[in-house]
């Protein structure tokens, strides 16, 4: 309840927001406002820590040498001793606070990001889904994004405290000395140039070597997962592989023990460099203790702080340099998916209705391609050249033809997964443009080449969003025969499927067909959906597949229906088929008319006989 309560309050507009520095302030406040600044606050405290140590252990010190001197009595030891452990205590229980703050903080960032991203994703069109490059996007952008933001936070946080508390000393020895106080100001900025040089230096060596280690951390997949097990032991390529992975693992290890070497030769030399400031500030303060203007304690105190502060420097403030680098390249690439175009962003009646001006939302009536032309995003080659067709409610139909020749790219321009085409698309006598793109779920029941399988239960293979019984369940699986496998289930309906849980059932790729098939039916039962079989039985032999297409045809009768395949004995009993040759429809008609007509159909059918017999 807390969750759902919390997601209301705040969900940040990721698409408006600029992938910064400033955006990581943002979704903190945001998600957490109290803590964040609350940890403000600590931090501020926490930076003036150096400032505030120089000068308890300064009034430690000069209370111990005039205590040896005679000149103070021991009692008043008492309170700097409790200053500097009350002082000591803050540094821990503050961090301790931080810490778990920052956890949870955490924890609600990712809630608030991943639901963000999850909405942003569903938005986003298949055409430019199915990209490479956005898939490649989508891993990194979607692994953890709160891990992203909190670091960024850290990197902020840290590298602030560091200036903090450089100012803090120099600010106590300009009170004291002025002009050194000036002098060691001014030796303290090649020291932050150089720490964020070799920030920078180390992060581009990094991204170096990055390719390769993605390269054998592949082939460990191979070597080590579940899906390469069976050809792995039928092709005893393990050898092989090892001796692939060696040798890029190698690549990588020697590129990368080089630019480990030359960070270090780097932050050592900064070391030794940044050395001389303190030993400079050791030097010039000593006229101030002479003059009586700096008593001993404090110079023993700002000395060790300085010496303290050029060991920071040089090595945390690199390191914290090195991470904001990294985080601010992994921030361009969230910026970049964030930025995507939406895909109902450009429909015309994005904001009405299904029935606004067009009457009752009656199903599925009639689709029509007029003079479609289109061609995938990055090509020029034109897949449907001109193609027109139409499909009427109640009837079954088939797109036949080889690879290639258009029939899935029909489908998905069909169900309006890719908008980019010339021509028009009237689904129930309505341009496709002028729905919203999730509409097409509301006219098609889908089972396509590449089904998925989810390694969920049989119900939720079944149904999402539930709105059955397990009696309509069952009766679909008895449809598809798979009502026998089913009871033999231990939890029946909710046994997990495949083997991403413990006691999940692993089945075949025929039954996993099936239950694509079944899905499909289960989601258009009593809703006057059209139903499409999109070659999902294309891995099987071609006696299989025919038995699975009758079958179906045999459950959607009297529904419409469309079935996409290359073999034609699986659908010569449909009302109609239409022949695709070049991005056209080349013949069209029945089996028997297109057998009589002698051409392209009879012509692959009479290839295919064997096939049946």
């Amino acid at each position: 309840m807390k969750s759902k309560l919390y997601e209301a309050k705040y969900q940040p507009d990721i698409r408006s927001m600029r992938w910064s520095i400033w955006s990581a302030l943002r979704l903190a406040f945001g998600v957490s406002p109290a803590f964040t600044t609350m940890q403000i606050i600590i931090n501020v405290i926490n930076g003036l820590f150096p400032a505030v140590t120089v000068m308890i252990q300064a009034v430690f010190v000069d209370t111990v040498l005039a205590i040896f001197a005679g000149e103070k009595e021991i009692s008043q030891l008492i309170l700097p001793l409790i200053g500097l452990f009350l002082w000591l205590l803050w540094q821990q229980f503050s961090g301790i606070f931080v810490k778990h703050g920052q956890g949870i903080r955490k924890r609600k960032m990712g809630v608030v990001l991943q639901n963000a991203f999850l909405k942003k994703i569903s938005l986003i069109g298949y055409h430019r889904l199915e990209m490479p490059e956005t898939q490649d996007l989508l891993r990194k952008v979607t692994l953890e994004p709160e891990e992203v933001e909190e670091e960024t936070l850290n990197n902020i946080t840290e590298i602030g405290i560091l200036c903090l508390q450089n100012l803090s000393v120099f600010a106590i020895v300009v009170v004291h000395v002025w002009w050194a106080g000036f002098l060691l100001a001014a030796g303290a900025i090649p020291l932050s140039w150089l720490s964020l040089k070799a920030g920078n230096k180390n992060y581009q060596s990094q991204s170096d070597v990055t390719e390769k280690k993605r390269r054998y951390e592949y082939i460990s997949q191979v070597l080590l997962g579940r899906d390469a097990v069976l050809e792995r032991t039928l092709f005893s390529y393990v050898p092989f592989l090892n001796e692939r992975y060696r040798s890029t693992f190698q690549e990588a290890y020697e590129v990368e023990k080089r630019t480990l070497f030359r960070g270090m030769v780097n932050m050592k030399a900064g070391g030794v460099i940044s050395t001389l400031p303190a030993l400079f500030a050791a030097f010039i303060l000593i006229p101030g203790v002479r003059s009586g203007g700096l008593s001993v304690g404090m110079y023993i105190s700002i000395v060790n702080a300085v010496f303290s502060l050029v060991r920071t420097m040089t090595w945390s403030l690199s390191f914290q340099m090195e991470r904001l680098a990294q985080n601010r390249a992994k921030a361009k690439d969230i910026g970049m998916f964030c930025g995507m175009p939406e895909e109902d962003a450009g429909r015309r009646t994005a904001e009405c209705s299904i029935s606004e001006g067009f009457g009752e939302d009656t199903g599925f009536e009639s689709v029509e391609f007029k003079d479609v032309r289109f061609c995938y995003p990055g090509s020029n080659i034109d897949i449907l050249d001109g193609i027109s067709f139409r499909l009427e409610k109640g009837k079954h139909y088939a797109f036949v033809g080889r690879n290639g020749a258009g029939k899935s790219t029909i489908i998905k321009l069909m169900t309006g997964l890719y908008p980019e085409y010339e021509g028009k698309i009237l689904i129930n006598g309505r341009d496709l443009k002028d729905w919203k793109l999730k509409e097409g779920s509301r006219w098609f029941a889908c089972v396509w080449q590449d089904y998925a399988r989810y390694y969920m239960t049989l119900r939720e293979n079944l149904q999402f969003s539930g709105g059955h019984n397990d009696q309509v369940l069952s009766d679909v699986l008895e449809s598809v025969g798979l009502a026998e496998t089913a009871g033999q289930f231990p939890d029946g309906l909710d046994t997990v499927l495949g083997k991403l849980e413990e006691g999940g059932i692993d089945i075949s790729g025929g039954q996993w067909q099936r239950i694509a098939i079944a899905r499909a039916i289960v989601n258009g039962i009593g809703q006057g959906k059209a139903f499409i079989l999109d070659e999902p039985a294309a891995s099987l032999d071609p006696i299989a597949e025919n038995r699975i297409y009758k079958q179906f045809a045999d459950l959607s009768r009297g529904e419409t229906a469309l079935f996409i395949t290359h073999r034609l004995g699986a659908v010569k009993d449909v009302d109609e088929i239409f022949v695709l040759e070049k991005g056209k429809v080349a013949e069209r008609g029945s089996h028997k008319e297109l057998m009589e007509l002698g051409e392209i159909y009879a012509e692959m059918y009479t290839s295919q006989r064997g096939w049946y017999l």
